[in-house]
């Protein structure tokens, strides 16, 4: 274990021809499909060279046409930024009959969030922390942030991936990853639309939101698609709002969404909205007594052997580490807290070398809102190991639990800070014959102040198959 080394497999050398094949295939399409929309529109006049390189490949058709039988993307009926994902089916315009092309390929967006980042338009993360590869539609106008707007975009999961690697389970993507997936496709939106203010560096925020697991997906390489809609954007003095939805699909059936608050901030808010609340907020007072309390240092080979090390007879009855740690030690009992369920505090020290601080975004260092919400669920995870929750299982493994988790993040964790700090108090487990379900509210500090609050974290061990 050690979160201050970084492994990012490379992709086989079979899986890389099977991309090559893949790419010239789509390429020739592309050039078929331009070829027959020049000849149709002969008149429609070519792109001038001033324009940005997505409005490019949006707004010109003789470049990138849009295929006539896929629906446009229109955005359905106000939605309060305060309301809750909406729990009944409905149509996704994800559904069409025929497959789109896309109107901006991977090589094609790279290009395109530089310039956006040299224009101090918006603030994308770098690999391996970038989880967008083509842009499928787009529905909205540039300098037209504050009306709705819709995107649509894909992102190509492998089974060597880093996260995939790492994780506990060949179909566990972990939690992270998935609102990785789905904040970035709202933030390119964000950024095709210009949101900012005039002659000011904005710095994004993700303040809050809300998730839902509905279904794992099997079997990899699969390709993800992304649906976000911008439903509403609320200027402030030196401050830009935006509240968004999302939906993560596959073979056109949602198993992830979720809805996320924006907020672009200049340096200066950023440093005194922090800097005003030093007040010292410390964590409750424990709920542990010495005699029946659980403590990991999670560096210690008895630690490491317990916790990340996995039997034969259930080898994926663990944790995972390296770049998916985020906790260094561990305080935990069962039967106590708030509800009498369980009780988990945690600290991890704030180091140079935690390697997302050189990834997520260049200029910009901090920890990503779903890596502070996937640090709770580290803490929930371990304390399912250690009081061995699925002993009665044959051979138990980890999943995301299918309860709506809310969080909210009230400041940043960048270099300057120290320690963070978790507690969790279960709120209920349920135990079948064929899963383990961990429902627990969680709450984190950085250097004693206010960091995070997670609401309804939910878990689940399930039988492996």
């Amino acid at each position: 274990m050690s979160s201050k080394t970084q492994t990012i497999p490379k992709p086989t050398s079979v899986y890389s021809h099977y991309l090559e094949s893949r790419k010239k295939a789509l390429l020739h399409i592309g050039e078929m499909i331009q070829w027959q929309w020049q000849i149709a529109n002969s008149s429609l006049p070519m792109a001038s060279p001033s324009q940005s390189v997505l409005q490019n490949f949006v707004a010109t058709p003789t470049v990138a046409p849009a295929i006539p039988t896929a629906p446009p993307i229109i955005p359905t009926a106000p939605i309060s930024p305060h309301s809750t994902v909406a729990e009944e089916p409905r149509e996704s315009i994800l559904v069409v009959e025929e497959p789109r092309e896309p109107i901006f390929r991977e090589a094609q967006l790279q290009q395109w969030i530089v310039e956006q980042q040299m224009q101090r338009i918006a603030n994308f993360p770098q690999q391996p922390l970038l989880f967008l590869h083509r842009v499928m539609a787009i529905e909205g106008k540039v300098g037209h942030w504050q009306q709705r707007a819709s995107i649509i975009t894909e992102y190509d999961v492998k089974q060597e991936d880093w996260y995939m690697q790492l994780t506990t389970h060949p179909s566990y993507i972990p939690q992270a990853i998935l609102q990785e997936i789905g904040t970035q496709s709202c933030q390119c939106l964000s950024a095709y639309l210009g949101t900012s203010l005039p002659d000011e560096k904005m710095y994004c925020r993700a303040i809050g939101g809300n998730y839902r697991f509905l279904q794992e997906i099997q079997g990899f390489p699969q390709t993800i698609a992304i649906e976000a809609k911008l439903v509403e954007s609320v200027e402030e003095r030196s401050s830009i709002t935006q509240f968004f939805e999302y939906e993560l699909s596959h073979l056109q059936e949602v198993f992830f969404k979720g809805e996320i608050t924006l907020r672009y901030v200049t340096q200066e808010i950023i440093t005194r909205e922090f800097v005003s609340n030093q007040e010292e907020t410390k964590p409750f007072e424990r709920y542990c007594s010495p005699e029946t309390l659980l403590e990991f240092d999670l560096e210690s080979t008895i630690s490491q052997q317990r916790l990340y090390q996995s039997s034969p007879e259930k080898p994926h009855y663990r944790i995972a580490g390296e770049q998916l740690e985020f906790l260094e030690r561990v305080s935990l009992q069962a039967k106590t807290g708030k509800y009498h369920q369980g009780y988990v505090y945690a600290e991890k020290t704030v180091e140079e070398w935690d390697w997302f601080y050189a990834h997520y975004v260049d200029g910009d260092a901090h920890m990503p809102s779903s890596f502070i919400v996937e640090t709770a669920l580290e803490g929930l995870s371990i304390f399912a190991l250690a009081q061995n929750l699925g002993k009665n299982l044959n051979s138990p493994r980890f999943r995301l639990g299918t309860e709506k988790v809310s969080w909210k993040i009230f400041h940043q964790v960048d270099l300057t800070h120290q320690k963070i700090e978790l507690e969790i108090h279960i709120k209920k487990i349920e135990t079948s014959s064929e899963q383990i379900d961990l429902i627990a509210e969680a709450n984190l500090w950085v250097d004693k102040n206010p960091l995070a609050e997670v609401q309804d974290l939910s878990l689940s061990l399930i039988e492996s198959t």
